[in-house]
C-alpha cells in the first residue's frame, strides 16, 4: 500500500512538472504563476507546495527529470555503433533531434536557465554536465583509435558542438525558422569532425614514364620502389 502511495506521488510530482514545462514554456518564468501551473496541472495551488517549495525549484526540476531521459536514451543509441567518428555524428544528431522535437524543453533550457547562476548548483546540472561528459568521453575515445587530434582538448570541442547548436537552436527559438534545427545537422556534424579529425597527410607523387607506361611513385616509396626507379632510365612528371 505504502509503495503504491509512492508510485501515485511519483506520477502526481511528474504531472505538474510537465504543466510547468508547458507553462513556463509559453509564459517565461517571470509572468507564470504557481496557480497557472497548478490549473494547467488540473490540481490546487497546495498541491504544487506539497511537492515543490517554490516556482524556482519547481523550474530547476524540469531538467532533473528530462536529462536522465536524455541519458538514457544516448547510450541507447550509441549501442552497436564501432567507431568514434559514427559516434560523434549519432551524438550530435541525437541531441539536435531532441531539442527538434522538444522545443519547450529548449525554451526552457536555452532562453530561461542557461543565465541563471542558481542553476549551477542544482541537482540537474550534475546530470548535465554527465551528459555533456558522454561526447567528451567519445572524444577521448578517438584520440586512442588514432582517428582524432589528440593537441585538441576534448572538453573544447564539447563546448564548440554544444555553441553551435545552441546557437542555431536560440535563433530557431526567437524567430520560428527554419521548421526544422535537423536541417544544421549535416553541416554542424560535418564541420566538428572535420576539424577534429586526423586527416590523411596528402602524399606528393611524381609520375614516371617508364617504357611507354605511366608509374606513380610517392614520396614515401618503399623499398622495393626507391631501387626500382633507381635502376631504370626514366622521365618524370611532378603532379
Amino acid at each position: 500500500m505504502k509503495k503504491r502511495k509512492n508510485i501515485m506521488k511519483e506520477e502526481r510530482a511528474k504531472e505538474i512538472i510537465k504543466a510547468a514545462l508547458d507553462v513556463f514554456a509559453s509564459k517565461g518564468f517571470n509572468d507564470a504563476t504557481i496557480s497557472d501551473i497548478a490549473q494547467k496541472a488540473g490540481v490546487a495551488d497546495g498541491t504544487c507546495y506539497e511537492y515543490f517549495e517554490s516556482k524556482e525549484e519547481l523550474l530547476f526540476s524540469i531538467p532533473l527529470e528530462v536529462m536522465q531521459e536524455m541519458i538514457d536514451g544516448i547510450l541507447l543509441h550509441l549501442q552497436g555503433i564501432k567507431g568514434a567518428i559514427n559516434k560523434i555524428r549519432k551524438y550530435i544528431w541525437f541531441y539536435m533531434n531532441f531539442f527538434d522535437k522538444n522545443k519547450n524543453y529548449a525554451s526552457i533550457m536555452l532562453l530561461q536557465l542557461k543565465q541563471n547562476r542558481k542553476f549551477l548548483t542544482a541537482p540537474a546540472y550534475k546530470l548535465i554536465q554527465a551528459y555533456t561528459k558522454i561526447f567528451v568521453d567519445i572524444v577521448s575515445e578517438g584520440v586512442n583509435e588514432g582517428v582524432i587530434r589528440s593537441d585538441i582538448n576534448p572538453k573544447l570541442i564539447r563546448d564548440m558542438l554544444l555553441g553551435l547548436v545552441n546557437h542555431v537552436t536560440i535563433r530557431w527559438l526567437l524567430t520560428g525558422k527554419p521548421e526544422s534545427i535537423m536541417i544544421f545537422f549535416e553541416d554542424i556534424a560535418t564541420l566538428i569532425i572535420s576539424a577534429i579529425s586526423l586527416q590523411q597527410k596528402e602524399k606528393k607523387e611524381t609520375l614516371y614514364f617508364i617504357d611507354n607506361k605511366f608509374y606513380s611513385y610517392s614520396d614515401n616509396p618503399d623499398e622495393d620502389e626507391r631501387l626500382l626507379f633507381k635502376k631504370l632510365n626514366t622521365i618524370k612528371v611532378e603532379t
